[in-house]
């Protein structure tokens, strides 16, 4: 299957809905350059999967964890 998540942060939540949709619990992700491209990713991608319940929210997830 090849489905590359590209394009705006919104299209890129939109695939991985639809990979959640389908029944896929989990994917791994790679970058071109990942020291570059991971922040944009982190800020822009993760806070949106967060908001359609798709990710939980780290901060809360690592509560415990020291």
């Amino acid at each position: 299957m090849r489905n590359p998540l590209v394009g705006t942060p919104e299209q890129v939540v939109d695939g991985i809905t639809s990979l959640a949709e389908a029944g896929f619990k989990g994917t791994t992700l790679s970058f071109i350059d990942y020291n570059a491209e991971f922040p944009y990713f982190r800020d822009h991608v993760l806070p949106i999967l967060e908001k359609r319940g798709l990710r939980s929210n780290r901060e809360l997830s690592n509560s415990n964890v020291l």
